[in-house]
């Protein structure tokens, strides 16, 4: 699988050359600031570097900061390093597990960083979930170096303003889920995305300033370029993608 990718960015200092996109992609980068913060002084012979406005710079791109948790932090791209990549090659139901675009990220992708960066990727385990309004299986759990973060991750560190646990699918049903999910896609589809205060935090752009969509690793799911959560994707839809990796403090 070959997937092109764009090094490098702009920070905040260049974004606001751009009224547009300050306006209404700022958000998107200031709030991670803070996490940032919490790194001062912990970069130190990991590869990584620190700016200014709280970007981390590593293996030739940049990435914002969505938690520090002890030894070790979640770094998530700045930037859609791909606008068009499919979540699996073949047209058929498929989870995180055998998707080719976790081959990728943990294949070519990974290999792509210098040795001494690589190593300081952590190996993680990864729950996969069900899509919570498709009852889409979310397959077994994984272990990654690169990841996509799943839906409940970006409501934990996008924000949480209890939407998503405010609608329940049926449970070990299948033919339960399908009518329910016909029904209500026909009847309420904003069911099927998330649209809530937070939906400024999720937006993203690409390294050339263009609004774009980026995969989730649940199943059928996306932030799409207003920033709410979409439910109801394709494998062979053409999305953006933000990579995320635990990186190594020690």
């Amino acid at each position: 699988m070959v997937i092109a990718v764009v090094a490098g960015g702009i920070g905040l200092g260049q974004l606001a050359k751009n009224t547009k996109v300050k306006k209404e992609y700022t958000a998107s980068f200031a709030w991670a600031k803070a996490n940032a913060g919490r790194l001062q002084g912990e970069l130190s012979g990991t590869g990584a570097t620190l700016s200014d406005d709280g970007i981390v710079h590593f293996g030739g791109y940049d990435w914002i900061v969505l938690a520090v948790e002890d030894d070790r932090a979640l770094l998530l791209s700045q930037y859609t390093l791909k606008e068009n990549a499919n979540y699996n090659f073949v047209i058929k139901e498929t989870t995180w597990e055998d998707c080719s675009l976790r081959q990728y990220l943990n294949g070519e992708f990974l290999n792509s960083f210098p040795a001494a960066e690589r190593s300081r990727i952590l190996s993680v385990s990864n729950k996969n979930e069900d899509n919570q309004r498709t009852g889409a299986d979310g397959g077994n759990t994984t272990t990654d170096n690169i990841f996509l973060l799943s839906i409940s991750e970006v409501v934990q560190y996008f924000g949480d303003s209890g939407a998503l646990s405010s609608v329940t699918m049926p449970k070990d049903d299948t033919d339960a889920i399908s009518s329910y999910y016909s029904t209500m896609y026909r009847n309420n589809p904003e069911n099927f995305r998330l649209d809530d205060q937070y939906n400024e935090a999720r937006r993203a752009i690409s390294a050339n300033l263009v609004p774009s969509e980026w995969w989730l690793r649940s199943p059928g799911t996306y932030v799409d370029q207003l920033g709410y959560i979409q439910f109801h994707g394709f494998s062979q839809v053409y999305i953006g993608v933000r990579p995320a990796f635990w990186l190594d403090l020690r």
